[in-house]
C-alpha cells in the first residue's frame, strides 16, 4: 500500500457477485486513493475481489433471526438495524486502524454502519443503486435508520436522476449539494475496441440481451415480442447471456412459442465474453420493469456497455434508463411491458439498416460520457474535496 495514499473503506454486503463488478471497476481506478473491501461476507463462488486487503467482517450479513427479533421487526424496531453488532464487528476488524473515508454501497449498509462512522468522525457517502430505494421496501425501521444516515453523510450518489426525489420524501432536509449523480458507468477500452458490425444482406438480425434472469428486467417481453413477428418469416436470433430465477420459465416459454430455432440461453458469461458477443450482434434490447418488490432500473450498466459496442438499444422509458438513451437517437424507448411497441422496433431495423448503424454509432457517442474510468475519478475528487 502507498503510505502517499489516503485509504477509503469500501462496503458491500455480499462482495464478489458477479453483477456488481462495478464496485471493482471504480475501486480500481482511482488514482489518490487505496481501496479496502469491507464486506460482511463473500459470494460462494466470488467473481472478483479488489486486493490482498480485502477484509471480512464477524458477523453475517443476515443474521439468524431469534422469535423475540420477529415479534420486534412486527411493531417497527428491527433488531437488525440496531448497529450493536456491526460497531462491534466493524472496531474488532479496524482496531482503530480506521479509512480515511467509507464508500457505502447500497443505502443497507450505511443503515446498518453509520452509526460507528459518525462516532468515528469518518466521512461517508451513500452510493444508491436501485432495489435499496424500493418503495415498497422503505417502510419500518430501515426508512428511519437510512434517514439518519442520509442526514450524517458527507454525500449521497445517485446512478439515476429519478432518485432524488426518493431521498427528499425519506428525509425532507435533504441538501442538494450533497447529493450527485454518477452512474456505474462501463470501461470503454473493453467495449469500443470493436468496429461496428456490418449486416450483409442474408445474414440474420441478431438481438442480445445480457442481465440478471429476473422479473425486473422483463426478458419475457423480449420473447413476447419475437413471438408476434414470428410469422413473418424473418431472419432473427435472440441470444440471452445471464442467469436467475427465471431460467426455466422464460426457457419454456421459449418452447411453448416455439421459438428454440431462434432463441439461445448462454448463461453467465465473464466480461471479455460479453464483449466479445456484443460485438457480433446488431441490436440489444432490455425491457426493464417494475419488478414485483418495487425495484425499477436505477442505471442499466449493460445498456452503456451494448452501446459502447455501437449497438442500438431497445429499452423501456423507466427508471435511469431515460439518463442513458436518447430515444431515437441511439435507439428506442418504449413504455413499460409494451411488448407490442418492442416488436414494432424489431422491424424497423430489420427493415432499415442505414437507421440502425446511426443509431449505433450515435450511441456509441453517447456511452463515452458513461466511461467507468471518468467517472470513477469524478467520485474519488469529491471524496478528496472532503477530506482537505
Amino acid at each position: 500500500m502507498d503510505p502517499c495514499k489516503k485509504s477509503v473503506g469500501i462496503q458491500l454486503p455480499i462482495a464478489g457477485i458477479m453483477s456488481e463488478i462495478w464496485v471493482k471497476r471504480q475501486a480500481e481506478a482511482f488514482r489518490h486513493l487505496h481501496p479496502r473491501l469491507i464486506t460482511w461476507e463473500k459470494h460462494h463462488s466470488p467473481a472478483w475481489h479488489l486486493n490482498e486487503h480485502d477484509s471480512l467482517l464477524s458477523t453475517p450479513w443476515n443474521p439468524e433471526r431469534s422469535i423475540s427479533s420477529r415479534i420486534l421487526k412486527k411493531v417497527g424496531f428491527d433488531p437488525a438495524f440496531n448497529n450493536y453488532q456491526t460497531r462491534r464487528a466493524f472496531e474488532a476488524l479496524l482496531q482503530n486502524n480506521f479509512p480515511s473515508a467509507f464508500i457505502c454501497h447500497f443505502g443497507w449498509t450505511a443503515a446498518k454502519s453509520y452509526s460507528f462512522l459518525l462516532a468515528h468522525n469518518i466521512p461517508y457517502f451513500i452510493v444508491f443503486h436501485g432495489s435499496d430505494l424500493a418503495i415498497p421496501g422503505l417502510k419500518g425501521a430501515y426508512r428511519k435508520h437510512l434517514g439518519e444516515a442520509i442526514k450524517g453523510a458527507a454525500g449521497c450518489i445517485i446512478v439515476g436522476s429519478h432518485m432524488k426525489q426518493i431521498l427528499r420524501d425519506i428525509y425532507s432536509d435533504l441538501d442538494d449539494k450533497k447529493v450527485h449523480r454518477i452512474p456505474c458507468g462501463a470501461p470503454m477500452d473493453d467495449f469500443c475496441k470493436h468496429p461496428q458490425k456490418n449486416r450483409l444482406e442474408d445474414d440474420p438480425l441478431k438481438l442480445i440481451t445480457v442481465g440478471r434472469l429476473v422479473n425486473g428486467k422483463g426478458i419475457d417481453l423480449c420473447l413476447r415480442a419475437l413471438q408476434l413477428i414470428r410469422n413473418k418469416n424473418l431472419n432473427l436470433q435472440l441470444s440471452i447471456i445471464g442467469d436467475g430465477e427465471e431460467k426455466n420459465s422464460l426457457m419454456e416459454m421459449t418452447k411453448s412459442f416455439e421459438l428454440e430455432d431462434s432463441v439461445t440461453f448462454m448463461g453467465h458469461q465473464p466480461p471479455e465474453v460479453i464483449a466479445q458477443e456484443l460485438s457480433s450482434h446488431h441490436v440489444f434490447i432490455q425491457p426493464s420493469r417494475k419488478a414485483k418488490h418495487g425495484w425499477i432500473e436505477g442505471f442499466g450498466v449493460s445498456i452503456t456497455e451494448a452501446m459502447a459496442s455501437a449497438l442500438p438499444v431497445i429499452a423501456t422509458n423507466t427508471g435511469g434508463i431515460p439518463d442513458q438513451v436518447r430515444d431515437r437517437l441511439d435507439g428506442f424507448l418504449v413504455e413499460i411491458d409494451n411488448y407490442e411497441s418492442i416488436a414494432k422496433c424489431i422491424l424497423k431495423y430489420e427493415a432499415d439498416e442505414e437507421l440502425r448503424k446511426n443509431h449505433g454509432e450515435s450511441a456509441r457517442t453517447q456511452a463515452k460520457c458513461f466511461d467507468a474510468k471518468v467517472l470513477s475519478h469524478k467520485f474519488e475528487d469529491i471524496i478528496l474535496q472532503n477530506l482537505a
